[in-house]
């Protein structure tokens, strides 16, 4: 596993790591921690974040001058954007990552999903008692 230890930044004191960093997320927890999909590469003083559904924007900041990251740079430097989007779409062939698949139109509520998912494990207790009978 490669790994970098951010233990430094957590004792508050500096970070700035030697190597590129990169992050890889597939799966989205919105209400969780307001995570969406998507990749990000963290180089020197530059962050760029892909996300995956298309209707979000690439995003890219320089962490030195914006440490909370209040102002998308892609527009202004689009050279360095397309840059870094390319060094991140390199490195998810590299390691195999499968972008997810976002369809829009037919998503289901929670309380639907969560109701689906109780008829699908009620329907599969159900048939395992018929077997068993």
């Amino acid at each position: 596993m490669d790994s970098l230890s951010y233990v430094p930044a957590m004792r508050g004191e500096a970070f700035a790591p030697q190597r590129p960093v990169y992050w890889y997320s597939s799966r989205p927890r919105p209400s969780q921690t307001g995570d969406t999909a998507g990749l990000a590469l963290r180089d020197g003083d530059w962050k760029f974040i892909r996300r995956f559904d298309p209707q979000e924007a690439d995003e890219l900041f320089n962490l030195a001058a914006d440490p909370y990251e209040t102002t998308n740079l892609a527009q202004r430097e689009p050279q360095r954007a397309s840059a870094m989007r390319a060094r991140i779409e390199a490195w998810m062939t590299e390691i195999d990552a499968v972008a997810p698949q976002f369809q829009r139109g037919n998503r289901r509520k929670r309380g639907e999903r969560d109701r689906d998912r109780r008829r699908d494990r009620n329907n599969g207790r159900e048939r395992n008692r018929d077997r068993s009978q």
